[in-house]
């Protein structure tokens, strides 16, 4: 029933596979100069640490523009605004990662140091700010954390929640930018995105709030990321919003053999009844 959306059956019981909350966590922001420098962080974060990276987060510049004016109270990441801001937290569950050395700095937060360092004197790195204590690491966070405060606070607004391939996602913002000055040259992106595995959450702001200049803008986005071999349901699922993305873009063969799935166990219809097949 995973990804059904309850339109197959009712979930009454669950069984759950815990871990272990990290003993410690290394948090920082970095701005980087492009999506592809990036991504060479993350690996080498990925490959010093063992792979202990939990969140990689992209921000971009007019998103944190938007956060700050909002919040006036708050400090920017750094003291110069940049195009690719990224929030980093590292988490350690072993002891020897979570113990601090005699000075009492966290092996796992040197580690972080380091790598940013490094990246630094290369020019991959343009700045960082490694959280020194938890009021730090959550002010960090709640600046990712606002995205739908900030999203919604934006209107007209056309929403999409989708995903590509690592590799592939600055080049979806660079052919989506183009198309999108062709479809109406006063209109904005939005975005933040769980950069560790492709998903955007890319939002447009138009310059009018038309439902025809929003099915244009929809089926752009679509046919970028089909180009570039994504899928226009992410995280979010399908739901009521995209069905008819779904119409277009799924297999008709898939769609069929959904439908007898669906019929075969739901034959009145009762579970979650208008969801996902269109």
């Amino acid at each position: 029933f995973i990804g059904a959306e309850g339109t197959l059956g009712v979930i009454t019981a669950a069984v759950l596979k815990l871990f272990p909350k990290p003993a410690a966590y290394a948090t920082a922001m970095a701005a980087v100069p492009s999506l592809t420098d990036a991504l060479t962080l993350l690996n080498r974060l990925q490959t010093a640490s063992g792979g202990a990276v939990e969140a990689f987060e992209y921000m971009p510049g007019n998103y944190v523009e938007i956060y700050q004016a909002s919040h006036p109270e708050t400090r920017p990441p750094f003291d110069a605004p940049h195009d690719v801001n990224i929030l980093i937290e590292l988490g350690a569950t072993a002891t020897r990662d979570a113990t601090p050395d005699e000075s009492g700095e966290i092996p796992l937060t040197a580690l972080l140091e380091q790598v940013l360092a490094g990246m630094m004197e290369q020019g991959l790195v343009l700045d960082a700010v490694v959280a020194q204590n938890e009021t730090q690491r959550a002010g960090m966070w709640a600046r990712r954390e606002s995205a739908a405060e900030v999203m919604l606070s934006q209107t007209p607004r056309i929403d999409s929640d989708i995903c590509v391939a690592l590799d592939k996602v600055e080049p979806f913002f660079a052919e989506m930018e183009t198309r999108l000055q062709r479809l109406d040259k006063n209109a904005r992106n939005i975005s933040v995105a769980h950069l560790g595995d492709g998903n955007i959450h890319y939002s447009v702001l138009p310059s009018s709030d038309t439902l025809e200049l929003a099915d244009w803008i929809t089926e752009t986005i679509e046919d970028v990321v089909q180009g570039l071999g994504g899928s226009f349901s992410a995280e979010h699922g399908v739901g009521l919003s995209k069905k008819p993305s779904m119409a277009r873009r799924k297999d008709k063969a898939a769609l069929g053999v959904m439908r007898q799935i669906k019929t075969a166990l739901d034959p009145l219809g009762i579970m979650n009844p208008g969801k996902v097949l269109p």
